[in-house]
């Protein structure tokens, strides 16, 4: 198990299904709720995933699509190892949506690897995808709804991305403790 929490943040438009999303990956719901509760801001769901039977501390960073949330972009982009961008693709605007959030909260800041686009649909329906610029068909994607016999394979697709951007978090971070103790002495400077 590592030792510091795996940091994912889910984001995207408005009422897409993201706190749905992160209560059931967290296990604290098995249905979606009847009622829309936008969330405020930024809420943070701890929780274990598991992926390749090993245990992963997970915090599921459930970003407001609301305006408001703009002034997080900065703090959720140095903060987090992996992003899930949710959208509904029977939304007509959901591919400059994916390219407003992709700029907000990943180009730069977290590599393609540790990417994964949920397209998610409303209860039982379905979409064909659309069409989406080269720059993104390098992160991972994964087509569903809500309902709860897709559970199951929602939550391992979900975990089996956590223990990707963990694994990739903790070789990031080993390699930045090998490239500072490897340093010679006085090379760094305390501004």
């Amino acid at each position: 198990m590592a030792s510091l929490p795996t940091r994912i943040v889910l984001c995207g438009p408005n009422m897409v299904g993201k706190t749905q999303v992160s209560m059931m990956w967290a296990g604290l719901r098995d249905t979606p709720a009847v009622k829309y509760d936008p969330t405020k801001n930024l809420r943070i769901v701890e929780t274990t995933a598991i992926a390749d039977d090993e245990p992963i501390n997970l915090q599921i960073w459930d970003l407001s699509g609301e305006a408001s949330a703009v002034n997080n972009f900065i703090l959720v982009r140095k903060a987090v190892h992996g992003a899930v961008i949710v959208l509904n693709p029977n939304n007509p605007g959901c591919v400059d949506s994916l390219a407003f959030w992709y700029q907000k909260i990943v180009d730069g800041a977290i590599p393609h690897s540790s990417c994964f686009i949920l397209w998610l649909t409303k209860d039982t329906e379905t979409a064909d995808l659309p069409h989406l610029p080269a720059l993104f068909a390098s992160m991972a994607s994964y087509q569903t709804n809500l309902a709860p016999e897709r559970l199951d394979s929602l939550r391992g697709v979900l975990n089996d991305f956590a223990g990707r951007v963990s694994a990739a978090a903790e070789a990031k971070l080993r390699s930045e403790e090998t490239t500072l103790l490897m340093s010679p002495v006085g090379s760094f400077r305390a501004d």
